[in-house]
């Protein structure tokens, strides 16, 4: 919903079942580390990097964005 142009930021909060669009930005920021204007514009000019770490449960992928960590998941290789 936030890459559809004709629809409103609040239109994707209610949509999610959130109280507004300031719960939707910090939902985003918080799981996704990424802000919402850089979503709703198609991620231009987002750099996003990774790196995989051995921990005690495995190999992890983890990647993060300008506002912190957007992503990660256990990896059996780094292929």
């Amino acid at each position: 919903m936030l890459k559809n142009k004709q629809t409103t930021l609040f239109d994707t909060a209610v949509e999610a079942g959130l109280s507004g669009t300031g719960r939707l930005h910090d939902l985003l920021i918080k799981m996704e580390g990424i802000d919402i204007w850089r979503i709703k514009n198609g991620g231009e000019n987002l750099a996003i990097n990774y790196s995989f770490y051995e921990c005690p449960f495995g190999n992890m992928l983890m990647a993060s964005a300008v506002k912190g960590i957007s992503y990660r998941a256990f990896t059996e290789n780094e292929e």
